[in-house]
């Protein structure tokens, strides 16, 4: 697995945070397999240029935004609610997996797992750097 420091400046991919709300994924009653959750489908034993996992936790995602603050200025002074703060409410690591990664471009399989997920409520867009959830592009 690739892992990136920050966002990605080129214009190949776009980055995204999210909050994945934790719950027990059934197992096949026949089988014990289970649905695979969005890291083991999107960044695990798979590689698409520069689809890459940046951090996998609350700590690491603040963690990797201090470490280059100077690319997320703009982030605080043009949202409404700062990154940070919508952060804050994804703390408990019990209740969520918080995330912070690239897609390529052209990696449709990690959009449509993405957009799912998004779209079934199963997880909260915390940053989306080039508003691509809101234009479709997901």
């Amino acid at each position: 697995m690739k892992v990136r420091q920050g966002f990605v400046s080129n214009s190949s991919s776009s980055s995204f945070i999210i909050a994945i709300k934790l719950k027990d994924i059934p197992c096949c009653e026949h089988c014990g397999r289970s649905d695979p959750d969005f890291e083991d489908a999107c960044f695990m034993g798979r590689s698409f240029r520069e689809t890459e996992l940046t951090a996998n936790s609350c700590e690491d995602v603040i963690k990797a935004l201090k470490d280059t603050e100077e690319c997320y200025l703009d982030i605080r002074e043009s949202e409404s609610e700062s990154v940070y703060d919508q952060l804050e409410r994804y703390k408990d690591e019990d209740k969520w997996k918080v995330m912070m990664f690239d897609v390529d471009y052209g990696d449709t399989i990690a959009r449509n797992i993405l957009r799912n997920l998004l779209n079934s409520g199963n997880a909260v867009l915390v940053y989306d750097e080039e508003r691509k959830y809101e234009r479709g592009w997901l």
